[in-house]
């Protein structure tokens, strides 16, 4: 590891006096993740550790306390080797791994040690099922198109004055979009309501026909690129222009958050909703404050990614940190469990099984106003 790079990171380390000074019945933590500047991954997951460090800083204001045990575990690591240290073996809560192939070691540990065990990032996590400890973040992008028609749907239609329009967008490098339609389909076609699809290359006559004058129209693409999305901005503008009474919505994707800071008169002007697990506001004072602190520390901006990778680790820290001085061993994510206002991500777990462990199933809507506001609709 590059020696400045090692300098930087422990000086952090250091100066975060909740890790030199620690109070009465610590909360022991592990962190298994690869800490390197060799590739991507390692960027990525340093930026994340720091915002750990950061909620660990944040936390000791409040009189919380961490004992932190680090190991740099890269992709081709021996787990078995890290974890006979020892040094693990009395941790509350682990952070890692990384990689799903090393899941299985460390849940073996988590589970007789009753640690637990935070996986930040995978989904392919079998252990799941078995291991009451693991706690998984993300959910799988089919679960998540799930969560995402049926609190829509429901959104919407609290009234029945609704009606569907898919758009076909010709786009033939969308691979995994109409998937999603195609589930929307399905449960339409499952509570009766009716649809409609159009093409975006029909001519405006047939194209306007397709939207009902009586009723709010749901728009849905069957892509998510930039130009398909500009492509029917211009088709609903057109729309408009023919009725200017036509009502209607359109439900986005979360590649379109890339685009918020060139769209959002688009985005307002249609009435746009964009599911997410995360949103990013850098207005946000919190926002603001984290990432001046970043520079200060690192001399460096934080990675351009969505999202923020050092948010991710503070929110994830703080939420389970602050949870288990809260809670203590009985701390299990649920909504009723109150922690934070998390800065960029909810989290919210549920149970996966009788002797399994949780998910996080919070998944928000995005929603731009006609009016230039902006709403989040949490679930």
């Amino acid at each position: 590891m590059n020696k400045n790079f090692l300098r930087c990171l422990m000086a952090l380390v250091v100066s975060l006096s909740s890790l030199a000074v620690l109070g009465a019945n610590p909360i022991k933590v592990g962190v298994l993740l690869p800490l390197h500047n060799d590739n991507g991954d390692g960027f990525r997951m340093v930026e994340y550790y720091r915002g750990l460090l950061f909620a660990i800083d944040s936390l000791k204001q409040e009189g919380v306390s961490v004992e932190l045990t680090t190991h740099n575990v890269k992709e081709g690591a021996n787990i078995d080797s890290v974890l006979q240290k020892g040094d693990l073996a009395n941790s509350d809560i682990i952070f890692g791994p990384l990689y799903s192939k090393q899941v299985s070691s460390i849940s073996m540990l988590s589970k007789l040690k009753g640690a637990k065990m935070v996986i930040p990032f995978s989904i392919n996590t079998p252990e799941l099922n078995s291991n009451p400890n693991l706690f998984q973040v993300y959910q799988s992008p089919e679960e998540l198109e799930d969560a995402v028609v049926t609190n829509f749907m429901k959104l919407s239609f609290k009234s029945n004055d609704c009606q569907v329009i898919i758009i076909d967008c010709n786009d033939s490098t969308s691979f995994r979009k109409p998937t999603f339609t195609t589930k929307l389909k399905a449960y339409c076609d499952k509570q009766g309501i009716a649809y409609r699809i159009t093409n975006v290359l029909q001519t405006d006559k047939a194209f306007v026909k397709a939207f009902a004058k009586k009723k709010t129209n749901l728009v849905v693409l069957n892509s998510a690129s930039s130009p398909k999305m500009l492509e029917v901005f211009a088709r609903l503008n057109m729309v408009r222009e023919k009725n200017e009474k036509l009502k209607f919505k359109v439900l986005g994707y979360t590649e379109w958050l890339m685009y918020e800071k060139f769209q959002f008169d688009n985005f307002c002007k249609n009435d746009v909703y964009i599911p997410s697990t995360y949103y990013y506001r850098s207005t946000d004072p919190r926002v603001v404050n984290m990432e001046n602190k970043y520079r200060f520390w690192f001399k460096q901006d934080v990675q351009f990614a969505l999202p923020r990778f050092v948010l991710t680790g503070f929110d994830q820290g703080y939420y389970f940190l602050k949870g288990m001085a809260k809670y203590g061993k009985n701390f299990v994510g649920s909504a009723n469990q109150k922690v934070n206002d998390p800065i960029q991500t909810p989290l919210h777990f549920k149970k996966v099984s009788a002797t399994g462990g949780y998910k996080n199933n919070d998944m928000m809507f995005v929603h731009y106003r006609n009016d230039k506001a902006l709403e989040l609709i949490n679930y």
